[in-house]
């Protein structure tokens, strides 16, 4: 019989675990990620505005620097 999802999960859990590895959750904050992108695309200094979340916004400076000239 095939498993279940949770059993894959819980399987890829322990074996990350055995690996010493662990999964992570990121929140992005989508306002922050939009200003971050258009920062980067632009050419703009990477520091992020200090009331901005910055994770979120080094992200979209990322994909905003990745995306720059393929328009």
């Amino acid at each position: 019989m095939a498993k279940t999802s949770a059993e894959r999960q819980r399987e890829y859990r322990d074996k990350l675990k055995k690996e010493g590895k662990r999964q992570m959750l990121v929140t992005i904050t989508n306002d922050d990620w939009d200003l971050g992108f258009k920062a980067g695309k632009e050419s703009a200094p990477s520091k992020a505005p200090s009331d901005a979340d910055g994770m979120s916004w080094y992200s979209g400076y990322i994909e905003g620097k990745a995306a720059r000239g393929k328009d």
